[in-house]
This record gives structure tokens, sequence and C-alpha cells, in this order.
């Protein structure tokens, strides 16, 4: 008998292993493709939870909280990248190019997002509270989620903390810019010392 519960042990727990590794994996994977900020929404919403601060409610910017405000913003920013597509076919320009293709790049890696992130939406912050404070279930049960949910959290962060590869840092990087609302194509027309330098 203690042979049988100790062969189940051992497959329980190279079951666990087996999941964990899984997890990394996928976590990793995501962690390199716009699902990054999802990850990110999890360690944060288990931050905020584990900080003593309330769940938040409030409408990050990158919701839209009504549908005709969500469709009025795709259709000005598909306006705008149609403007940016339009003046970058026009151009003759190397550094204009390079600057319109980054800031078309941006707008449509930063409405891809915000449309994912729609789609999400207050999701993370559910599932964390969820299973932090679900009181339908045992206190071992209810400890035993806790762990689980603490071990899944290490290993996005993990997956977060694993640096990227250059082109992946740099489109990131042309989406925050978009987010911000930085045009390189602005930056580039404003600057005085370019305008010398390509004169």
């Amino acid at each position: 008998m203690q042979l049988m519960t100790r062969n189940s042990r051992q497959r329980k727990s190279y079951a666990l292993v087996l999941c964990r590794e899984k997890i990394k994996q996928e976590a990793v994977s995501i962690s390199k493709t716009l699902g990054f900020g999802v990850l990110k929404e999890f360690c944060d919403a288990d931050a905020r939870l584990h900080g003593g601060l309330q769940t938040h409610n409030k409408v990050d910017k990158a919701q839209c909280d009504v549908d005709h405000d969500c469709y009025t913003w795709i259709s000005s920013e598909l306006q705008q990248i149609n403007a940016l597509q339009a003046k970058l076919d026009a151009s003759n320009d190397e550094d204009e190019k390079r600057a319109l293709e980054e800031d078309t790049t941006g707008k449509i890696l930063w409405l891809c997002w915000r449309g994912l992130r729609q789609e999400v939406g207050q999701v993370p912050e559910k599932v964390i509270d969820r299973i932090a404070r679900d009181q339908r279930v045992c206190y071992q049960v209810a400890k035993a989620r806790g762990q689980a949910l603490h071990e899944i959290i290490e290993i996005f962060q993990e997956a977060l903390a694993e640096p990227v590869e250059d082109d992946q840092a740099h489109l990131r990087r042309i989406m925050a810019d978009a987010e911000a609302g930085t045009s390189k194509y602005d930056l580039l027309h404003s600057v005085p010392f370019f305008k010398v330098i390509r004169n």
C-alpha cells in the first residue's frame, strides 16, 4: 500500500514538474510577442492584491469606455495610418521614409495591442482576485491555490525579465512611442540640427 502511495506521489510530482516547464516555455514564448503586456497585467494585478491595494477599476487609457468611443478612436487611428502611408509613398528622402515607417508600424502595433487589451479587459485582475479570495473553498485548497498562483506569477516575472532580441526591443519602443504620441517624422522636421545636416 505504501509503495502505491509513493508511486502515486512520484507521478504527481513528475506531472507538476512537467506542467511548470510547459508554463515556463509558454510564458517565454508569449513574452516575445505583443502578449508580453498580458503577462505584465497578471504580475501587476498580483502586486496590487498582495500590496494591500484595492483592486483598481479605473478605466485604463488602453480600454474604451463605450463602443462608440472605441469605434471613433479606431477610425481616427486608421485615418492617421493611411495618412502616414500616403506621406511614405510620396517621400523620396531616406530619413523621412525610415521615420514614417517607424511611425506607421508603431501605430499599427499600438492599435493591435489596444484591441488585445480591450478584449482582455479586467480579466487578469478578476482571475487573481478570484483565486486569492475565493471563500467557497477550504483553507487547504485556498492555500494550495495561493502557492500555485505565486509560482505562476514568478514564472511570468522570469519570462518578462528575459532579454528580448534587438528587433523585438525596437518594435516595443516604437509601439511605446506611438502610445505616447511621439512621431519620428515630426521630430525629424522639428530639430534644427537635423535640418542643417540634411540641407
